[in-house]
């Protein structure tokens, strides 16, 4: 009998000048646990090391600290050896009782090098007794008021800091940040922040044009060359990744041409798309342009498991979902200045079609929403059991290109 694949998500946690400080990981041990309602969403030991084994802890964060929910249990008989101390923060979950074996855990945790959260707090006589031991205090802020969060900020100790959670909002983003919190939990980050009357500047237009022609299945080694040949820097960029000595090439790489004949069209054609994409990311939060790589890559190799063998405009319709964030402009009307496939263009505009159904549970999956990945995935056609290994072989693909990119 096959073992249950282990379900993984992460969610960003952002300082106030919205840089990726942290990842949350969550986790759900199979489909049943996942359909189950209520319980705790904290994580034991042995789905902790099932995840952490079979997809790495940096391909998970990028080498960032790593939020996670644990158990009683692991918290007070032993937290497996996989979870590195520095790089680890532990969440104690609000349903975790703090007797004295937990507060002798704490201790020790902290001792042994150990970072603690207290997720979701609220501030009692009986909770009061974690805040000595923590690194952090998360704060639902959508549940909470400014006078609760004031009085939990009044008892923390030095060096203990406050996330702010559940920021849905640019709105609430700003209203947390003025009340002085550290971090920040949400989505609000991806949400559109739309300037009316802008237009997409000359450069701009140049760049989302680059990136859709080179998304066309019947284009030429000799065509991607002339496309990529006229962009300086996007020729830096991709010289300088295949030459760096993770290929181990036997000879120096001098134009794009070589690099398409050694490492591939559809490698490459991946690489340009992203660096443009990253080219036009440096208008906003760098972490956008994390997700679009990663949404890209997961629809790719969905489409390739829901329809194996066929064209696929997965990678295009999942990097290219997250445009209007990046640019602060209407989807509507970068889509009009796109020369794009209706069903592609319908996706992107959230129109019902089977790409946009595939995109929606792949956010759905992204967000950790995992309920709602497995109601869209029965309507769009997917084995949802699928999904953790195209999940964690995107997230490998994001770092490998992560890892190359600060490389160059």
């Amino acid at each position: 009998m096959s073992r249950e694949p282990t379900f993984v998500a992460r969610q960003p946690i952002l300082d106030a000048r919205q840089r990726v400080y942290a990842y949350e990981l969550l986790f759900r041990p199979s489909l049943t646990s996942v359909t189950s309602n209520g319980g705790s969403e904290a994580a034991s030991a042995s789905v902790i090391s099932n995840a952490f084994l079979n997809i790495g802890l940096d391909a998970m964060t990028h080498g960032r600290h790593a939020f996670i929910n644990v158990t009683r249990e692991v918290l007070v008989e032993g937290i497996p050896e996989v979870l590195p101390a520095g790089q680890v923060v532990l969440e104690l979950t609000e349903d975790i009782e703090p007797d004295d074996d937990v507060l002798r855990a704490c201790r020790n945790l902290r001792q042994a090098g150990y970072m603690l959260a207290l997720d979701d707090f609220v501030l009692t006589d009986r909770t009061e007794s974690l805040i000595p031991h923590a690194n952090f205090i998360k704060v639902d802020f959508l549940a909470s008021d400014p006078d609760a969060r004031a009085a939990i900020a009044a008892k923390c100790p030095p060096g203990c800091l406050i996330i702010a959670e559940k920021i849905e909002t640019v709105d609430a983003f700003e209203a947390a940040r003025r009340e002085g919190h550290a971090f920040f939990q949400g989505f609000f980050f991806g949400q559109p922040i739309v300037k009316q009357g802008r237009g997409v500047p000359g450069q701009h237009l140049q760049s989302l044009q680059l990136l859709t022609a080179l998304q066309n299945p019947n284009i030429s080694a000799d065509e991607i060359e002339e496309l990529v040949k006229p962009d300086l820097r996007l020729c830096y960029l991709l010289l300088r990744t295949v030459n760096c000595a993770g290929f181990a090439l036997r000879n120096t790489v001098h134009s794009i041409k070589d690099a398409l004949v050694l490492i591939g069209q559809d490698t490459i054609r991946r690489w340009a798309s992203l660096w443009v994409l990253a080219g036009l990311g440096d208008l906003g939060n760098p972490e956008l342009i994390t997700m679009s790589a990663t949404r890209g890559r997961s629809c790719e190799l969905l489409d390739a498991r829901v329809a194996p063998g066929q064209p696929s405009d997965g990678f295009l319709i999942g990097m290219c979902s997250l445009l209007d964030a990046i640019l602060s402009m209407p989807m509507e009307e970068i889509v009009e200045h796109l020369s794009l496939a209706d069903d592609v263009g319908g996706a992107l505009l959230k129109q019902d079609c089977p790409a946009r159904r595939r995109l929606d549970v792949i956010i759905a999956y992204e967000r950790g929403d995992f309920a709602a990945v497995l109601e869209q995935s029965m309507g769009a056609g997917i084995n949802p059991r699928v999904l953790p290994e195209v999940h964690a072989q995107a997230w490998h693909w994001a770092h490998q290109l992560h890892t190359l990119r600060a490389a160059s």
